[in-house]
């Protein structure tokens, strides 16, 4: 090329880049990586890992909002448990959900042992999660405890139904470091498993969940002042694993230093009906730095080109003004001639007759020049005021 140092510097750097990735493919059946959403972590709180799991939970599930409620709890509280024993993986969530109720007592009471001698390496407190389990879900009947975990078991069969799946989240102890990923920026590629829907979603939203809890942790400070490596996010058919409360969090995931590119195929997909989906689309659509349409139609480019073409801010009135000018000359010439004569004779003797001749010639010459011009100038000016 013409800068052939400046070039082998980018050569140089994007080598670098990508020599050091990290590569999830879920195609392959013998791939070493292992994530534990219920694995202790030193920089995320008890209530931060549980919310960052019931997020990602919560998008494999439909059902109303109050059912949603009621299953946001019980999955918090659940999975705050298990984070604060230790050594749990997402597989006895569901023997934790389903213990008799002398043995839910006893599993809380050894819990609350280990919590109280320090052994975490957390600090924790009683909170909501663990009053919830001894105090209410615990002394509930057999079939009412079916009824309320019902949803839970459902999401988590989801999860661990699929080999691959429930191969990447059976270990204790997972080897896949999401912050340290983003704290030295190392790639992280992920190929999902193809041909589950249910799957797809639910280890995207997995990562994700992880991803955006580890962002937030960061400070706007050092993000601002560049303290902290620039992270890029790109999803692929991200309605599949988003929310709108994920959408929302686009707003501030741009201040941690996380710019998001999002693409799908258009807005008439699965997943972007009804008020939530349209809502999440338009959130999406205002916050992710880069959006990418991959079958622009005629309604999606109307939409995408609305808020680059359409003006903002504050518009002043037009204001027009025109300056007429008009000049015209005439000129006129004629010139007429007549001339006339008249003979009569008349006769009378015992018989009478009359003659008469006449005669009449005109002639008229004329011509006419009218030399004319008119001019008109037009002059507009706006003013636009905007407002960033």
């Amino acid at each position: 090329g013409r800068y052939p140092a400046l070039n082998r510097a980018r050569r140089q750097e994007r080598e670098a880049f990508f020599s050091r990735p990290t590569v999830i493919d879920f195609g392959d059946p013998g791939f070493p990586h292992r994530l534990n959403p219920l694995e202790p972590a030193a920089w995320l709180s008890t209530a931060e890992q549980a919310e960052a799991f019931a997020a990602s939970i919560e998008r494999m599930l439909g059902g109303k909002l109050s059912e949603m409620r009621a299953l946001h709890l019980l999955l918090v509280a659940l999975a705050s448990v298990l984070i604060d024993t230790g050594g749990a993986t997402v597989a006895d969530m569901a023997e934790l959900a389903m213990l008799p109720t002398d043995s839910l007592q006893e599993f809380l009471r050894r819990a609350e042992r280990t919590r109280a001698e320090g052994r975490l390496g957390v600090p924790v407190r009683p909170d909501l999660a663990r009053l919830y389990m001894g105090r209410f879900f615990a002394q509930t009947s057999g079939r009412e405890r079916r009824e309320q975990c019902a949803s839970t078991l459902r999401a988590l069969a989801i999860l661990l139904s699929d080999p691959v799946a429930s191969r990447f989240l059976s270990s204790p102890t997972g080897n896949v470091d999401l912050r340290a990923t983003m704290d030295e920026g190392r790639p992280l590629l992920v190929s999902l498993p193809p041909d589950n829907l249910h799957t797809q979603a639910g280890i995207s939203s997995l990562l994700l969940s992880r991803i955006s809890a580890l962002a937030m942790r960061r400070s706007s400070e050092d993000a601002a002042a560049g303290r902290v490596p620039q992270v890029h996010l790109t999803i692929d058919e991200f309605q599949r694993c988003f929310t709108k409360e994920m959408a929302a969090d686009l707003a501030v995931l741009r201040n941690k230093a996380v710019s998001v590119v999002l693409a799908h195929q258009s807005s008439q997909q699965p997943g972007f009906e009804g008020l939530e989906g349209r809502t999440m689309l338009e959130s999406v659509r205002d916050n992710c730095s880069t959006h990418i349409v991959m079958r622009t139609g005629h309604r999606d480019a109307d939409e995408l080109a609305g808020p680059i073409f359409q003006p903002r801010g504050l518009m002043e009135k037009l204001r027009r003004e025109e300056v007429s000018f008009s000049s015209s000359e005439q000129f006129s010439a004629s010139e007429q001639f007549s001339e006339s004569q008249t003979v009569g004779r008349s006769h009378a003797s015992g018989s009478s007759w009359s003659e008469t001749d006449s005669r009449t010639r005109t002639r008229a010459e004329g011509s006419s020049v009218t030399v004319g011009r008119q001019t008109t100038e037009t002059e507009a000016a706006s003013t636009t005021k905007s407002r960033g």
